[in-house]
Formats: structure tokens, C-alpha cells, sequence
């Protein structure tokens, strides 16, 4: 649709986006010559995309979900390959796991004292 000098003006006067009036023109309400984005109509929309979250969040935590299918007859249904769980080889042909090292802290593997020099100032020593 073409843009007005008149609309661009507006927009800019009344800090409306172009992504606003894109998502009016698409879930707004005709009415007349003008589409209405009403208050309703978003928290109705907001509520759609919540649930559509809750359930692509589950799908996610599945690895994906498959659906096989023929004609307009639902086979069967599967969770995806990508489910995270790795399929582990026999205790036998397993490396063997090494503890991690975990680093001292300079001071402790120094062993530092507080020592007091000849003209009374503190100083530290190994």
C-alpha cells in the first residue's frame, strides 16, 4: 500500500511504527475505510502467543516432536532425534574419568605470613 506524505507525518508526530500499523492492517477489525487494533483483540492475541509458547517450550524439551502420516490418516507420533539424552558405551569400553583440579589460591599454596619490618611497617613473607 502506498504511504502518504500526510501518514508519514502522522506516524511521526504520534510515535506509531511501521510495525504497528502493519499489525493493525493485519489483526485489525474493518470498520468503514479503517482498522481498528483494539485493546481486546491484543490481549486476545497476547494470550494465543503465550499458549503457542507454552506448547513450542514443550515440543522443545522433547527434542522435537514427529508425526508421521498418509493420506488424511494420522500414523503414529514420536519425539524428535534432537532429544539431548546421549546413549552412553558399556563400562568396559568407557575412558576413565579423571577428577578435576581445582587451582589453590596463590596465598594458601605460598603459605604467607605478616611480618613486621625494622622500621615497624607490615610486610608479607614466605
Amino acid at each position: 500500500m502506498h504511504v502518504t506524505y500526510h501518514f508519514d507525518s502522522r506516524m511521526n508526530q504520534r510515535g506509531i511504527r511501521r510495525r504497528l500499523v502493519d499489525l493493525t492492517l493485519d489483526l485489525g477489525e474493518l470498520d468503514g475505510d479503517r482498522a481498528v487494533l483494539s485493546v481486546k483483540t491484543i490481549d486476545q492475541e497476547l494470550l494465543e502467543l503465550q499458549r503457542r509458547m507454552r506448547d513450542l517450550t514443550e515440543a522443545r524439551k522433547k527434542g522435537g516432536v514427529v508425526v508421521v502420516s498418509e493420506d488424511d490418516a494420522l500414523i503414529t507420533t514420536y519425539r524428535g532425534v534432537g532429544t539431548g539424552r546421549k546413549r552412553t558405551a558399556p563400562a568396559l569400553l568407557r575412558a576413565p574419568t579423571v577428577p578435576p583440579v581445582t587451582p589453590q589460591p596463590a596465598a594458601q599454596a605460598m603459605r604467607l605470613r605478616l611480618v613486621r619490618t625494622s622500621d615497624g611497617a607490615r610486610d608479607l613473607a614466605a
